[in-house]
């Protein structure tokens, strides 16, 4: 006899409903756990706010990107090229929008189509090579060390 076990909701976006299928809709459904962590903490939240963001009108808000580069190579994508690999996996795109919902799963005129694309990584990872970010990162780096120490 099997047991039943709910489903899961996250906290980050409680339309999202977490349960064992035998459909496989999602390689990278851990990456859920990984947002409901970072929502907690408020760490991309906090980095986010710190950064300067020269790009002008995007798609993806620099909380996404941010979210993007550091969730991939968390899952063991090391290579921003697996970003257009995994640009429509259903877990990765839930767990990186900032919508509360399951637009990020829609693709109409209103969504972006899925995560960022290698190039907009590309910028992203120029923007954050100015000398105002490269400080922000270093301080960021730093203040979770010492709260790490303190704990």
């Amino acid at each position: 006899m099997g047991e039943t076990i709910p489903p899961i909701r996250p906290s980050f976006n409680r339309s999202i409903h977490i349960e064992g299928r035998p459909e496989r809709l999602s390689a990278e459904t851990g990456v859920l756990l990984l947002r409901e962590a970072d929502e907690r903490l408020g760490l991309t939240r906090d980095l986010a706010a710190k950064i300067e963001d020269p790009r002008g009108t995007c798609v993806h808000t620099l909380p996404e990107l941010v979210r993007t580069a550091i969730m991939l190579p968390a899952l063991g994508w090391r290579d921003q090229d697996d970003a257009d690999f995994l640009r429509h996996d259903a877990a990765l795109r839930v767990a990186v929008s900032d919508d509360r919902s399951v637009t990020p799963l829609a693709d109409d005129d209103r969504s972006p189509g899925g995560l960022a694309s290698q190039p907009t990584l590309s910028r992203l990872h120029e923007a954050l090579s100015t000398e105002h970010n490269r400080s922000v990162l270093r301080s960021f780096l730093l203040e979770g060390a010492a709260r790490r120490l303190k704990a």
